[in-house]
């Protein structure tokens, strides 16, 4: 059976006359009956009365009328849906993010590729920027936001954003009476920072500027997620240093302040697999590149905030 048989019995159910029916499916009357014989051969019913005069649904030809126009229906969305996926508006997209990814407005790239692309599906997966890569070479996500690659041969690294490390502090710190603050003054605070293990590229950006200064960091606590950072912080066992889009999340009890006479720049990247010919991530990097080129939403402008 194929779908033109249900089409030519739709026709003429809806018709009650070949003469009629044969041209709305562009063939001719003859040809016409003979495949609606040949679908009633290959079902083993009738499916039609004929007279001469009139033409009338046996109850076989009742109850297959309605299992046709829900088949042909369903054919005709799986081709719709067919089309729309090759053109990337249908699918699935799999995203890794790192937690400070919430910072540059995350939600906020969701909505707006949404907006556009109603009809795909995203899946959301929290993962360390190791995990992230492992997640794409294995095919287990599509793309992730993360701090740049050192190189991978099979995955692609594009930054979006590069911002300035800026210093949080509870409220009520004594350092909030400067502007600025100096490194010297962030190396004898107890410091609170994100572990290696989780964030390498981040974590080593700033070491190497204490380093840099001939200081040792007083690093009191590590941890794996920026928000628990800001909670230790606004609870007053320590200070960190933190991209500025951390401003973005609008945490409670906290303080920032720009570094003095130090600029150190954090990155954000997007990862995929080279080559990927998936029309739905294609898609979703040109929206991401485009809010690249007018950039985020990053609130600190280097003035100090209370």
């Amino acid at each position: 059976m194929e779908l033109r048989h249900l089409n030519y019995f739709v026709a003429v159910a809806d018709e009650l006359h070949f003469g009629r029916a044969a041209p709305r499916v562009h063939t001719a009357q003859s040809s016409f009956s003979a495949q609606i014989r040949d679908l009633e051969r290959e079902l083993g019913v009738q499916l039609l009365h004929r007279t001469k005069r009139q033409v009338h649904l046996t109850d076989a030809g009742r109850a297959f009328l309605t299992e046709a126009r829900a088949t042909l229906k369903q054919a005709a969305l799986a081709v719709r849906v067919a089309q729309r996926a090759a053109h990337g508006q249908a699918g699935i997209l799999a995203i890794g993010f790192v937690p400070s990814a919430d910072c540059i407005s995350f939600p906020d790239i969701l909505r707006a590729f949404k907006k556009q692309y109603s009809e795909v599906q995203l899946e959301l997966h929290n993962l360390t920027a190791s995990e992230q890569v492992e997640a794409l070479r294995q095919g287990a996500i599509d793309i992730g936001f993360m701090r740049p690659l050192r190189t991978e041969k099979a995955i692609a690294s594009e930054r979006i954003i590069r911002e300035p490390v800026i210093v949080v502090l509870p409220k009520k710190h004594r350092l909030l009476s400067s502007a600025e603050i100096a490194l010297e003054d962030v190396a004898i605070q107890n410091l609170i920072l994100c572990s290696r293990i989780h964030a390498p590229l981040q974590h080593d950006v700033i070491i190497a500027q204490f380093r840099a200064a001939n200081l040792v960091p007083n690093v009191s606590l590590e941890t794996d997620h920026i928000q628990t950072i800001l909670g230790l912080v606004a609870a007053g066992l320590g200070i960190s240093l933190l991209p500025a889009s951390v401003e973005n999340l609008r945490a409670p009890g906290l303080s920032y302040r720009p570094l003095k006479k130090v600029s150190v720049q954090m990155e954000m990247a997007v990862a995929y697999r080279k080559g990927d010919p998936s029309r739905v991530l294609s898609n979703f990097l040109t929206l991401v590149r485009e809010l690249s080129q007018r950039g985020f939403n990053v609130r600190y402008k280097g003035s100090p905030r209370s």
